[in-house]
């Protein structure tokens, strides 16, 4: 016995919903570590020239004028622009719910 079981828009909608709920927490979790790391590496690289007796400040715009620390932000950045992608996706779904509930709604008061 094969019984396929169609889901209406509504149900649908509710489950992409989660589905992109799903994927903005697995991006912004990860993020959050990658920026952790960046910020530790960063702290830690001005540790090493503040030992030297470096200035805060010099050691700041030591650590920030390396290419190592630019390809890093950019990661971090990259990061931010993926996590605030995956909100737009998830408030996408949402209003995709929004939509199949309100047209429900009326289909059944047209009836």
């Amino acid at each position: 016995m094969n019984l396929k079981y169609e889901r209406d828009p509504v149900e649908q909608a509710v489950l992409d919903w989660e589905c992109a709920i799903e994927k903005w927490k697995k991006v912004a979790v990860g993020q959050a570590r990658k920026s952790a790391r960046f910020k530790a590496w960063e702290a830690s690289q001005k540790k090493v020239h503040m030992r030297n007796k470096t200035s805060a400040v010099m050691a700041e715009t030591i650590v920030k004028s390396g290419l190592d620390w630019e390809t890093r932000f950019a990661e971090v950045t990259i990061g931010d622009i993926e996590v605030e992608a995956a909100k737009k996706m998830m408030d996408i779904a949402r209003a995709k719910w929004e939509t199949g509930r309100t047209n429900a709604v009326t289909l059944r008061s047209l009836q």
